[in-house]
């Protein structure tokens, strides 16, 4: 990586701004080791920790395809409500599935 800036307080620097000419991509780096990655195959964020995302609004993600993955356990809770729908095959599957 090709470092472009960076951004220092009380001598320790707090941001760091490169180009990676392998992925041909502008990347930011803070002093925590986060990432950010904006290049031709789009935007990647990393982080060593958790990432937040809230809004006062609503939260759209659109794509052509939409995979999440938990290493663990995954949860997804709608207070009013919540619909799984499809025009095409669904699916649910799992060792144990209960409903209701």
């Amino acid at each position: 990586m090709i470092k472009l800036e960076e951004f220092s307080y009380n001598d320790e620097v707090i941001l760091t701004i490169g180009f990676d000419d392998k992925d041909n991509s502008v990347v930011l780096i803070d002093k925590n080791n986060n990432k950010v990655s904006l290049g031709s195959n789009g935007i990647s964020f990393t982080s060593v920790g958790e990432i937040n995302i809230k809004s006062q609004g609503n939260i759209t993600i659109d794509g052509l395809s939409i995979a999440i993955n938990a290493e663990n356990s995954l949860t997804a809770k709608g207070i009013a409500s919540a619909e799984l729908s499809s025009s095409g095959q669904s699916k649910v599957k799992g060792a144990l599935v209960m409903i209701n």
